[in-house]
């Protein structure tokens, strides 16, 4: 039998190594260390960086994606050919690279704490943010370069993405109907992400032509669908966010702005070629009434992060609505149109900067150890554990020292026999 070495055990060790001797896996503890790696890994064991992994990580590649959609417009479009492809490669290219980064890194967080993608999953506001992975793929599509377009293998993505899309939201939105925590009448921003999937599955079909492929005009049951339920999350979202005072100055009232950018970026590719129907500016002057919102609500992108990838909320719905804008400029073909594309091409980059810098210096200050990248999710599930660990040490009594002799309850196995000799040795 193995034989368990107490030197340096504190009593939580202690108790640690007790339960692992009740199930029989009692392991050897050397004295270079207080406790040794268990034979079965507990679901909060591990690295603490990888714990604190969240998906909202993917918020990234969708902003990277985003620009580079927006960069293949600038450099398609008349009045800003001189802007070139470089732009649009380097976005793309950056954002593939991210998300299989982001991605690799989130398996093996999902294979090492199953239980924390799991509260991640059930959790009322996080769930949405698994709606990025495929958006994000969704962006990249749309935003690949006109060199490298091959409309069979982007409409292979679409399908794929569609799928995930009907598949995900379902549950999602079941949630809205009958879950006490997740219902409509709780939406706060988040909500919207799942409403972004069918816009640019609309706005990928449409330059795909998977209506041609397939039969069925695609792109317009998913404008359909994205169209309804932004206003129906919209609404929902106006009549309770009073209750959520600690929501103003979120970056993700950003969100907002995505699903009305690319509705009016949808719209454009239901109308003839070069023109921009009165259903688009439409959609484009509600796009300038939330900006100008935003700016009054939104301001926290100084402050510390709270999760990696929160400030790129800021970065995806700007490039998605200068995107309207420079398609606005291009068929409108005035001076005031251009200045007004320019504008938010402008504050989209800037953003994009900003946000870049300060996730940096923030990371810069944790390789440091000053700064550490945090998860309120993941700090209350580790406060859980703790407290559940101290309440079975209270409760337990398995192992008590009264005036420096040992005094353990009835051994309920030969194992308790063989810590009870070593430790009065």
């Amino acid at each position: 039998m193995p034989r368990l070495v107490s030197k340096g055990l504190s009593g939580d060790d202690f108790i640690t190594q007790l339960d692992q001797a009740r199930d029989g896996s009692l392991v050897k503890i050397d004295e270079a260390s207080d406790i040794a790696p268990p034979s079965r890994r507990s679901p909060l064991r591990g690295p603490l960086w990888l714990m604190k992994f969240p998906n909202t990580a993917f918020g990234i590649s969708l902003g990277l994606g985003g620009h580079s959609a927006l960069w293949k417009v600038l450099s398609l479009v008349q009045f800003s050919t001189g802007v070139g492809t470089t732009l649009n490669y380097i976005f793309w290219f950056g954002g593939i690279l991210i998300w299989a980064m982001v991605g690799a890194t989130y398996i093996v967080k999902g294979l090492w704490f199953p239980v924390i993608v799991q509260t991640e999953w059930r959790h009322p506001v996080r769930s949405h943010f698994f709606n990025i992975i495929h958006c994000a793929v969704l962006t990249l599509a749309i935003g690949t370069p006109t060199e490298l377009w091959n409309s069979a293998i982007l409409r292979g993505v679409w399908v794929g993405c569609a799928i995930i899309q009907a598949s995900l939201t379902q549950h999602i939105y079941a949630r809205w109907i009958f879950d006490d925590a997740s219902n409509i009448g709780h939406a706060r921003p988040p909500f919207l992400l799942s409403t972004v999937g069918w816009l640019l599955l609309s706005i990928l079909g449409q330059q795909t032509n998977v209506h041609g492929a397939f039969g069925l005009n695609l792109a317009a049951f998913c404008f359909g669908a994205g169209a309804i339920l932004y206003f129906l999350v919209l609404v929902s979202i106006f009549l309770s966010m009073h209750d959520a005072a600690t929501e103003k100055g979120s970056p993700a009232l950003f969100l907002f702005l995505a699903p009305a950018s690319l509705g009016t970026v949808a719209l454009v590719g239901f109308d003839k070629p070069g023109t921009f129907g009165n259903g688009a500016c439409a959609g484009l002057g509600w796009c300038v009434v939330v900006f100008i919102l935003l700016l009054r609500l939104s301001g926290q992108l100084f402050t510390k992060p709270v999760l990696l990838g929160t400030y790129w909320a800021y970065v995806f719905p700007l490039a998605a609505f200068a995107t309207a804008s420079v398609k606005y400029a291009a068929a409108e073909q005035t001076a005031a149109a251009r200045v007004l594309a320019w504008g938010v091409v402008g504050l989209a980059s800037i953003t994009l900067i900003l946000v870049f810098m300060r996730m940096s210096i923030h990371h810069v200050g944790v390789v440091r150890g000053k700064e550490a990248w945090g998860d309120p999710l993941v700090d209350k599930l580790l406060e859980m554990e703790r407290r559940e660990a101290t309440e079975h040490f209270q409760q337990a009594s398995a192992v008590r020292f009264l005036g420096g002799q040992l005094s353990l309850p009835a051994a309920p196995n030969e194992v308790l026999n063989e810590v009870r000799m070593e430790l009065e040795d």
